[in-house]
């Protein structure tokens, strides 16, 4: 059984494959990397690679991005297609709204904001009044009930995932400002476009 996606997928692509940790196991070894090679050079921890690898943990998005560039591999080496699994649904961020989309952004905005300060989860959880739990679970775009977010009032007649929302934790949102802003400057220095 496949890996249901929590991230945008390219086209035709639904999840990871069921052996995404072991695929990247054997291409790691392809290469002739340890998984102390892969990750120093991914930036992870090496227990980290351990757990990927023997698929005890799913990494985030980005960290998914790093392995496959530094294995050089591309996205439909470890995912399944829409066809093998027979959906036909097109792959979305988390819950398939566009309120699941901004909440991922946001959530890499703030972590990039966080990383380019060089805090820990734990520093700025503790300076945005939430648990490092929560914060993390609002990084990778999970937090929908925190809140650290508010709906607009306007919207409280619409479904909840058709709601406008903001964040609203000011310390959140300075570090989403700041890693929004770095993000740029880093597309720029490296002359890339930022989505």
């Amino acid at each position: 059984m496949p890996i249901v996606s929590l991230f945008r997928l390219p086209s035709g692509l639904t999840g990871l494959r069921a052996d995404f940790g072991a695929r990247l196991r054997r291409h790691r070894r392809d290469e002739g990397l340890t998984q102390a090679d892969l990750a120093g050079l991914t930036g992870l921890g090496r227990g980290t690679v351990s757990r990927i690898e023997s698929g005890r943990v799913q990494p985030r998005p980005d960290t998914i991005d790093q392995i496959l560039g530094v294995l050089q591999l591309d996205m439909g080496r470890v995912a399944v297609t829409t066809r093998r699994m027979g959906s036909g649904r097109s792959a979305r961020y988390f819950d398939g709204s566009s309120r699941g989309d901004a909440r991922y952004e946001i959530g890499r905005a703030i972590r990039a904001g966080r990383k380019f300060e060089g805090r820990s989860l734990r520093d700025v959880a503790k300076d945005a009044g939430l648990s490092a739990a929560q914060l993390s679970r609002i990084e990778r775009g999970e937090g929908d009930r925190s809140s650290a977010y508010a709906d607009y009032p306007a919207d409280a007649s619409f479904p909840k995932s058709e709601r406008r929302f903001s964040l609203v934790n000011p310390e959140l949102v300075r570090l989403a400002g700041v890693g929004s802003a770095a993000t740029g400057l880093m597309a720029e220095e490296a002359g890339t476009d930022v989505d």
